[in-house]
Formats: structure tokens, sequence, C-alpha cells
């Protein structure tokens, strides 16, 4: 029995998880891939790498789309013996490094519609 009757597809369709069914084509990704990563903050770098590696440039969108604000918060980053300012300067590094266009189009996209500024720090001294 190499194929399963058309009626029983849906209904085994109905008890899988979203996790195993969020890969399987381009709806059903961009209609899953929130509820399957959203608690997700810091884990899966080796995904993200992969992605980049791979030049998935859909896949990257939708990643930056939903993790771009927690990436600007994450300072002070470190890989190996490089350290980054934040998050995505460790990205764009691994997008230079790893020679992947499309992915580089899809984060300049979000870096420039970002308000880049300087992150000064302020001093306040008390006198008496």
């Amino acid at each position: 029995m190499e194929k399963l009757p058309e009626d029983v597809l849906p209904i085994i369709f109905s008890y899988m998880q979203p996790i195993y069914k969020y890969n399987l084509n381009k709806k059903l990704f961009s209609d899953l891939f929130v509820i399957v990563n959203s608690n997700k903050i810091y884990g899966n770098h080796s995904y993200l790498r992969n992605i980049i590696r791979n030049d998935l440039s859909y896949i990257f969108n939708e990643i930056c789309s939903l993790k771009w604000m927690s990436w600007k918060s994450l300072k002070n980053w470190r890989y190996k013996s490089w350290k980054f300012a934040d998050f995505t300067q460790y990205v764009l590094y691994l997008i230079n490094f790893h020679q992947s266009n499309k992915c580089k189009n899809e984060f300049l996209n979000y870096y420039k519609n970002e308000i880049n500024r300087k992150n000064k720090k302020k001093k306040t001294f008390w006198s008496n």
C-alpha cells in the first residue's frame, strides 16, 4: 500500500502537531511559524545559521519579522572569539561569511527601516 485513501488524509492531518506541519508548504509555514516559534527568543541559533548558509530568503524574512525587536535588545553578543554590539550585527556577520545575497537583501530592508542611532550612555551626577 503506497498511498493512503483520500478520505483518511484529512483525519490524520488534523492529529498532526504544528511543528510537523509548518514545513510542508508556504501557506502552512506562514500560518504556523508564529505559533511554533513565538516562545523561542534565544534558542535555535544553529537553525538560523543553517537558513543563512542555504540562503533561504523567505524563511529568513519570516524570522526577521517575528524576532527583529528581540534581536535588537540582545546586547554584547559573543560568538567564538568575536564580540558584537548586538545580535543583528552577529546575523550580518553570518550573512557576509556565508555570502548569502538573498538573505542580505532581506536583512538590509529591515535594517534600513529601523531608526539607527548610537546608544548613548548618560551619566547623571548628584551634587549635594
